[in-house]
């Protein structure tokens, strides 16, 4: 539809128009349409909506997590794939640590990812899971990313810290991490 058409269909302004049609445009809900050539002089500004998946929809990231656990778990070196993507993952958002965050090494990390970190002489006490539900029903995969995710952190930044073990539920609100020291922990 055109500018004046809407305008006309929604018993507004032009001007409100083409304000609220700019901000759908920015935000990628409407785009421009090239109209057909059929007369002179510069053509009117056309729009439609966009078709694509609401991004306000509700989100079941939790299911997909048990979807993906479950699915390594019935695999022979699921752990092991667990750990080397959570390494992975640990160098990459190691990576993009500022040096302030960087200087709290490992604890702070695993603190500002929901673990709920603390240090306590040769082993981090986690007293948080971000990925409780899914942990409870799968340990085996769920703490090998976790494990992998310490490992790839702690040698991103720090390559003297060696993360040697995960020791899941020691308690029931307590998993610990046993750490090699380096420099920081």
């Amino acid at each position: 539809m055109g500018i004046a058409e809407l305008a006309e269909a929604l018993d507004i302004h032009v001007n409100t128009v083409r304000f609220h049609l700019d901000k759908l445009a920015a935000s990628g809900q409407v785009e421009r349409v090239e109209p057909a050539r059929g007369t002179p002089g510069r053509p009117p500004l056309r729009f439609r909506a966009v078709r694509r998946m609401s991004a306000d929809g509700p989100r079941q990231f939790q299911m997909l997590a048990a979807m993906l656990t479950r699915g390594l778990a019935g695999v022979p070196d699921g752990g092991k794939r667990a750990r080397e993507a959570g390494a992975a993952l640990g160098r990459e958002l190691a990576e993009g640590l500022s040096e302030e965050e960087a200087a709290d090494g490992l604890t702070g990390f695993l603190d500002r990812l929901g673990f709920g970190a603390r240090m306590d002489g040769t082993e981090i006490r986690l007293y948080s899971c971000p990925f409780l539900e899914v942990a409870q029903v799968d340990q085996s995969i769920v703490c090998q990313a976790h494990l992998g995710l310490m490992r790839g952190a702690a040698r991103r930044w720090d390559p003297t810290t060696r993360v040697t073990g995960l020791t899941p539920f020691v308690e029931p609100d307590l998993c610990l991490a046993r750490v090699q020291s380096g420099a920081r922990t």
